[in-house]
């Protein structure tokens, strides 16, 4: 069951191929990310480097995509077929600018980006909300 939770080679790829299709966007991340390959090769390292899980909570995005896929959890519809929650998303580690680029950026998942919005630092998310996120996630998936 482990072994299915890891991204390997195929979900990278299939990921990278969405950021280049859809995440991208020149107006918004053009000055930090040159082009839509550039952002896609970043995003493909960082994965790798956060070992597939949230530089917040911890917890492994195929945790969470098995979460939403059983109905534990619940994702949101964007405009068009989009869906955010099963996906990793771009933070700008200091949202005090509005620098998009690879020194100040993570993937987190929704969950943490919709919860730490600008409201609080990176620091007290971290230390006071990212742990009991993680934890709520992983008794939903013992019961799953």
């Amino acid at each position: 069951m482990e072994d299915d939770l890891k991204c390997d080679d195929k979900y990278l790829e299939k990921e990278m191929l969405r950021i280049r299709k859809n995440v991208f966007k020149k107006s918004k991340h053009g000055s930090g990310f040159q082009n839509a390959g550039v952002m896609a090769k970043w995003w493909g390292n960082k994965i790798k480097e956060q070992c597939e899980s949230c530089a917040y909570c911890k917890t492994p995005i195929r945790v969470i995509e098995k979460l939403i896929s059983t109905g534990r959890l619940k994702g949101r519809r964007t405009r068009g077929i989009g869906m955010r929650g099963p996906f990793l998303e771009l933070e700008r580690v200091d949202s005090g600018t509005n620098k998009y680029a690879p020194e100040n950026c993570a993937l987190i998942c929704y969950y943490c980006n919709n919860d730490k919005s600008n409201v609080y630092s990176r620091e007290e998310y971290i230390e006071f909300l990212a742990p009991a996120k993680n934890k709520h996630f992983m008794h939903l998936f013992g019961s799953v």
